[in-house]
């Protein structure tokens, strides 16, 4: 599968959140570096809901087993604010299998997507997101 076109006009923002700071680096350097995002990293789930109204994402990729608050405990508060309301999650994990069962529900959830990803396969599942509204887990 070929990377989604964009709109070169327009920088989406993400946010990733992940108890590791290896990850949100990580998730960071794939997609600034495939193209038109800007990503902010949050290494505290509990800092995760004034990072989201203060950068106002277009998307959240967040880790699901996190200490003192889980990904979907957190992705559920985020939501809560009416401006953050519709923002999509895509949820990130090493510990259950990839699919899109995240995505079956009314929150807008996707995942998980499995860790460690490649910058490739990540770039893509976002591009989808963002572009067609569903998540595409191509195999590599």
């Amino acid at each position: 599968m070929e990377l989604l076109q964009l709109s070169e006009a327009r920088t989406y923002r993400i946010l990733a959140i992940d108890d590791d700071p290896t990850c949100t680096e990580l998730t960071r350097l794939a997609l600034e570096g495939a193209g038109s995002y800007v990503v902010r990293e949050v290494n505290d789930p509990e800092m995760a809901v004034a990072e989201a109204a203060a950068f106002a994402p277009d998307l959240v990729i967040m880790d699901v087993n996190m200490p003192h608050l889980d990904g979907r405990a957190a992705a559920l508060l985020i939501q809560c604010d009416n401006e953050a309301k519709n923002i999509p999650v895509l949820f990130m994990t090493s510990m259950a299998p990839e699919g899109e069962s995240a995505g079956n529900n009314p929150f807008g959830w996707f995942g998980p997507l499995a860790k460690p990803v490649s910058k490739k396969k990540l770039a893509q599942v976002v591009d989808s997101i963002l572009v067609h509204g569903v998540a595409d887990f191509p195999t590599e």
